[in-house]
């Protein structure tokens, strides 16, 4: 259940923190840069999960 919540919190925070960031990044870059960026946070993200217990 704590790993739940956690996810959901961490996911909403992020959605709405993360806005600009991307968006001021997409307008000054390239698109392939913007989706490798993305794809590396993601992954970060991905491979700490199982840290954050």
């Amino acid at each position: 259940m704590t790993a739940a919540t956690l996810l959901i919190s961490v996911f909403c925070i992020g959605g709405t923190f993360m806005q600009l960031p991307i968006s001021w990044m997409a307008d000054r870059s390239s698109y392939r840069t913007g989706q490798l960026v993305c794809g590396l946070i993601l992954l970060l993200g991905t491979l700490a999960f199982p840290l954050a217990d």
